[in-house]
Protein backbone atom coordinates (compact mmCIF):
# COMPACT_ATOMS: atom_id res chain seq x y z
CA UNK A 1 0.00 0.00 0.00
CA UNK A 2 2.87 2.40 0.75
CA UNK A 3 4.37 1.87 -2.71
CA UNK A 4 1.00 2.66 -4.26
CA UNK A 5 0.59 5.90 -2.30
CA UNK A 6 4.18 6.94 -3.04
CA UNK A 7 3.57 6.33 -6.73
CA UNK A 8 0.42 8.47 -6.59
CA UNK A 9 2.25 11.23 -4.71
CA UNK A 10 5.09 11.21 -7.24
CA UNK A 11 2.63 11.22 -10.14
CA UNK A 12 0.72 14.14 -8.60
CA UNK A 13 3.97 16.05 -7.99
CA UNK A 14 5.08 15.54 -11.59
CA UNK A 15 1.68 16.56 -12.95
CA UNK A 16 1.66 19.75 -10.85
CA UNK A 17 5.23 20.51 -11.93
CA UNK A 18 4.35 20.11 -15.61
CA UNK A 19 1.20 22.22 -15.27
CA UNK A 20 2.79 25.08 -13.31
CA UNK A 21 5.92 25.01 -15.46
CA UNK A 22 3.84 25.27 -18.62
CA UNK A 23 1.67 28.06 -17.22
CA UNK A 24 4.75 29.97 -16.05
CA UNK A 25 6.42 29.57 -19.43
CA UNK A 26 3.37 30.78 -21.38
CA UNK A 27 2.73 33.75 -19.08
CA UNK A 28 6.38 34.79 -19.06
CA UNK A 29 6.72 34.47 -22.83
CA UNK A 30 3.47 36.36 -23.42
CA UNK A 31 4.24 39.27 -21.10
CA UNK A 32 7.83 39.75 -20.01
CA UNK A 33 9.69 39.95 -23.36
CA UNK A 34 7.25 42.54 -24.70
CA UNK A 35 7.12 44.58 -21.49
CA UNK A 36 10.71 44.46 -20.29
CA UNK A 37 12.74 43.17 -23.23
CA UNK A 38 13.90 40.06 -21.36
CA UNK A 39 14.49 36.76 -23.20
CA UNK A 40 11.91 34.06 -23.88
CA UNK A 41 12.02 31.07 -21.48
CA UNK A 42 12.13 27.40 -22.31
CA UNK A 43 10.07 24.96 -20.25
CA UNK A 44 13.07 23.85 -18.17
CA UNK A 45 14.00 27.46 -17.50
CA UNK A 46 10.47 28.13 -16.27
CA UNK A 47 10.74 25.16 -13.86
CA UNK A 48 14.05 26.60 -12.65
CA UNK A 49 12.42 29.99 -12.17
CA UNK A 50 9.64 28.38 -10.09
CA UNK A 51 12.20 26.57 -7.92
CA UNK A 52 14.21 29.77 -7.45
CA UNK A 53 11.10 31.73 -6.47
CA UNK A 54 10.12 28.99 -4.04
CA UNK A 55 13.52 29.11 -2.38
CA UNK A 56 13.70 32.91 -2.25
CA UNK A 57 10.12 33.75 -1.31
CA UNK A 58 8.47 30.61 0.02
CA UNK A 59 11.22 28.82 1.86
CA UNK A 60 12.33 25.32 1.08
CA UNK A 61 9.94 23.48 3.39
CA UNK A 62 6.81 25.54 2.75
CA UNK A 63 3.56 24.11 4.09
CA UNK A 64 4.94 20.61 4.39
CA UNK A 65 7.70 21.55 6.76
CA UNK A 66 7.91 22.74 10.31
CA UNK A 67 4.46 24.35 10.54
CA UNK A 68 2.70 21.22 9.30
CA UNK A 69 4.67 19.04 11.71
CA UNK A 70 3.75 21.33 14.61
CA UNK A 71 0.09 21.26 13.60
CA UNK A 72 0.17 17.47 13.37
CA UNK A 73 1.86 17.19 16.76
CA UNK A 74 -0.79 19.42 18.33
CA UNK A 75 -3.56 17.35 16.72
CA UNK A 76 -2.02 14.09 18.00
CA UNK A 77 -1.77 15.54 21.51
CA UNK A 78 -5.40 16.61 21.46
CA UNK A 79 -6.46 13.28 19.95
CA UNK A 80 -4.66 11.46 22.76
CA UNK A 81 -6.59 13.35 25.45
CA UNK A 82 -10.02 12.75 23.86
CA UNK A 83 -12.47 10.13 25.01
CA UNK A 84 -13.64 7.49 22.54
CA UNK A 85 -16.94 9.33 22.21
CA UNK A 86 -15.18 12.60 21.33
CA UNK A 87 -12.94 10.81 18.81
CA UNK A 88 -15.91 9.18 17.11
CA UNK A 89 -17.75 12.51 16.97
CA UNK A 90 -14.73 14.27 15.43
CA UNK A 91 -14.21 11.44 12.93
CA UNK A 92 -17.87 11.65 11.87
CA UNK A 93 -17.63 15.43 11.45
CA UNK A 94 -14.54 15.10 9.26
CA UNK A 95 -16.17 12.33 7.21
CA UNK A 96 -19.23 14.54 6.74
CA UNK A 97 -17.19 17.56 5.65
CA UNK A 98 -14.88 15.72 3.27
CA UNK A 99 -17.29 13.07 2.04
CA UNK A 100 -15.03 10.10 2.71
CA UNK A 101 -13.47 8.07 5.49
CA UNK A 102 -9.98 7.88 3.99
CA UNK A 103 -8.14 9.16 7.07
CA UNK A 104 -10.20 7.37 9.66
CA UNK A 105 -10.41 4.07 7.78
CA UNK A 106 -6.71 3.38 8.33
CA UNK A 107 -5.53 0.87 10.84
CA UNK A 108 -8.80 -1.00 11.04
CA UNK A 109 -9.08 -4.69 10.30
CA UNK A 110 -10.57 -4.91 6.81
CA UNK A 111 -10.98 -8.68 6.97
CA UNK A 112 -14.06 -8.39 9.18
CA UNK A 113 -15.76 -5.89 6.89
CA UNK A 114 -15.51 -8.10 3.83
CA UNK A 115 -13.70 -5.46 1.78
CA UNK A 116 -10.42 -7.27 1.24
CA UNK A 117 -9.25 -10.82 1.15
CA UNK A 118 -12.58 -12.44 0.45
CA UNK A 119 -13.91 -13.70 -2.82
CA UNK A 120 -17.28 -12.18 -3.49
Amino acid sequence: MKKHSRFLALTAFLAVTVIFGTITMFLWNALVPALFGLPVLSWLQSIGLLVLCRILFGGISGGFGRMAMERDKLFRERWGTMTDEQRNHLAEEIKKRHGCDFWFGRGQDDSSSGKHGENQ
